[in-house]
């Protein structure tokens, strides 16, 4: 892991600027790279025993919540798929909670005393190992508008995500959300974090979809000055709307170990484990077991799509029928 630290936070450092034909060259000796590493990764997490893969688990955390990695998304990314496929509930239960404590504010006024920064260590680095500034006291530009979960006006507010646009989480009070005070750079990072995590965990992100809907409504709105909306947040709000449909209508392999599951278990196996690394077996042998969508997770995905894709959707199709016309 260490090395794999190390091949993430040294790429995309080189400042010197290369030409139209190396760049072409690079990109696909980069694709290449990246499926090799994406492999690598699976096969090394996936024959982890259950210590070792909480262990990885809570070091991967690490390196993500104490460093600001603006410059190897692509690659970061590759590491949190990968480690989300072999156990999509714990993965999503590391990251998502402090992600989304990170970006969300309570707009319900407490008397809690104020948090000077919000990303969780004052010493996190960016790029290629450079110390990041601490975010400001005060922001540079003004909050962006509070969002509450939806309900209907004559329903009871423990109801609120059985109807509505479903956004709701069941069984819990609607609560109003504002976005907390960060740069552009570290909003975008910590939705990465989360559009990766979900992009392999499915339904397992379901405990969080008032909290995330909230991000992602939030996150269409921020201005980079008044009353210019921000590119680059609003892409990133729509790359993570994308990642969560498409996680939750996607069917998954439930693990990618070597050999069947009866065997992994087996103790007298487990102490010469290494031997079966990389075993290939014919599809007859195989017992390939999926992580299916489920009646929940289809119906959020529904309401996702009805709430962020049919005006664009709409949008476009008077546009080409103007075009026509």
């Amino acid at each position: 892991l260490d090395q794999t630290f190390a091949f993430i936070s040294n790429m995309g450092t080189n400042p010197h600027a290369e030409s139209d034909n190396s760049k072409k060259k690079g990109d696909s000796d980069s694709r290449t790279s990246e499926y090799f590493f994406e492999c690598t990764l699976e096969v090394f997490f996936m024959q982890l025993g259950d210590e070792l893969y909480s262990a990885a688990l809570d070091k991967v955390a690490n390196f993500c919540f104490n460093n600001l990695l603006t410059q190897q998304e692509a690659n970061l990314g590759v590491l949190l798929t990968a480690i989300t496929d072999v156990d999509p509930k714990a993965a999503v239960h590391k990251f998502l909670p402090l992600c989304l404590r990170i970006l969300l504010e309570s707009a319900t006024p407490v008397s809690t005393p104020t948090m000077s920064g919000r990303t969780p260590m004052s010493g996190r680095t960016s790029g290629g190992g450079v110390v990041a500034p601490s975010p400001p006291k005060e922001p540079k530009k003004p909050p962006s508008s509070s969002y509450v979960s939806p309900a209907k006006d004559d329903e009871d507010p423990e109801d609120a995500g059985e109807a509505g646009d479903g956004l709701g989480l069941l069984g819990q009070r609607r609560e109003a959300y504002k976005l907390a005070v960060l740069s552009d750079s570290e909003f975008i990072y910590y939705l990465a974090i989360i559009r990766f995590v979900a992009l392999a965990a499915g339904a397992h992100v379901l405990p969080f979809k008032e909290q995330l809907a909230a991000v992602i409504d939030l996150g269409l709105k921020v201005e980079e000055r008044p009353g210019v909306i921000s590119r680059r947040v609003f892409k990133a709000a729509n790359q993570l709307t994308r990642a969560l449909i498409h996680s939750l209508l996607s069917y998954r392999p439930h693990e990618y170990r070597s050999v069947p599951e009866e065997v992994w278990r087996d103790p007298t196996w487990r102490r010469t484990h290494y031997k079966s690394w990389g075993r290939v077996v014919s599809l007859r042998e195989t017992k390939i077991e999926w992580r299916a969508p489920t009646k929940e997770g289809l119906q959020w995905a529904s309401d996702l799509s009805a709430r962020y894709l049919h005006s664009p959707m709409r949008t476009l199709r008077e546009f080409m029928t103007g075009l026509r016309v």
